[in-house]
């Protein structure tokens, strides 16, 4: 019992040390890559949908 205790807890500390190193998405080596890729498409985008960018719709279910 004590064998399967001490896996346990050994295996929930490695899953937490491994969830704390995962890499984040929006960081990347190549800034520059990615900050012309976003001036791309803002140059494409039309004035409406330009000031369409500046608004956020908020959706909420009523099944809370």
């Amino acid at each position: 019992m004590r064998q399967i205790f001490l896996y346990s807890f050994y295996l929930f500390i490695f899953s937490a040390l491994y969830a704390q190193n995962t890499p984040n998405p929006l960081l990347t080596n190549d800034a520059e890559a990615q900050k012309k890729w976003v001036d791309s498409i803002y140059n494409s985008m039309s004035l409406k949908e330009k000031v369409g960018q500046l608004f956020m719709v908020q959706v909420m279910s009523n099944q809370s």
